[in-house]
């Protein structure tokens, strides 16, 4: 796929997916209250003054690491807020924005290029056994000098999945599906920290369960999935 539209990953991105203390800014101001687990022992909710599930390092507003947990809303809504804040128009990537930022004009398997994923390009395959600070492999660069665009977090984009779209969709600007499946999946880009060379390749698709507005206000379907191993960055046009 190759895109030409003029758009750029924001200083909220280029550097790397969003940092825990970003989005702990909009968290407090917005009183973000989006309940994310439903019951004990995982009720809660994603805001700083609660118990986390960062393990160690917990969110804060501190935290140079990438924010996880967070679904496909929480990470639209990032955006919305930044785009008040500053008055500029934030949202998130298209997925085909985000492989030309991986890969640029080249076919390159990574980033960086054909060199094997090794320790000082990306965080990948359990070799830290979790997250690691946003813009800590600059050996790993895009062409265009975008970080962490293998390994450490997969990173939601704005398109519906359809593992069959660019078998027969546009092959200039891709826009992504107009609409779901039979499912509410979004594409997420990019591998994590727990993936092996394989998974953290800049061609390489996956899915997650997006959410259902059609669902019930509060359930797990309404708000959709996260996870320890899933980010965000943001794009501008």
């Amino acid at each position: 796929m190759r895109t030409h539209r003029p758009y750029v990953f924001a200083e909220h991105g280029r550097d790397g997916v969003l940092r825990e203390t970003e989005f702990m800014t909009m968290v407090r101001g917005r009183e973000w209250k989006l309940v994310h687990f439903l019951d004990e022992p995982f009720g809660q909710l994603f805001d700083p003054q609660h118990r986390t599930f960062r393990g160690k390092n917990g969110l804060s507003t501190d935290d140079h690491e990438a924010v996880i947990y967070v679904s496909w809303y929480d990470a639209v809504a990032f955006c919305q807020w930044l785009t008040d804040i500053e008055g500029i128009p934030y949202r998130l990537p298209t997925e085909a924005e985000w492989e030309y930022a991986a890969r640029g004009n080249t076919i390159n398997t990574f980033p960086w290029g054909e060199e094997k994923p090794d320790a000082s390009r990306a965080n990948f395959n359990y070799m830290l056994g979790d997250t690691n600070q946003v813009g800590s492999y600059s050996a790993g660069a895009s062409p265009f000098g975008v970080l962490d665009m293998s390994g450490n977090v997969y990173e939601w984009t704005h398109d519906f999945y359809d593992a069959e779209y660019y078998a027969g969709g546009a092959a200039s600007n891709p826009g992504g599906p107009l609409a779901r499946s039979a499912y509410f999946n979004r594409v997420v880009r990019g591998g994590s920290f727990a993936d092996a060379e394989g998974e953290i390749r800049a061609s390489n698709r996956a899915s997650v369960l997006g959410p259902n507005f059609e669902a019930e206000l509060g359930s797990s379907a309404y708000l959709g999935e996260f996870s320890s191993r899933i980010g965000f960055r943001c794009a501008s046009d």
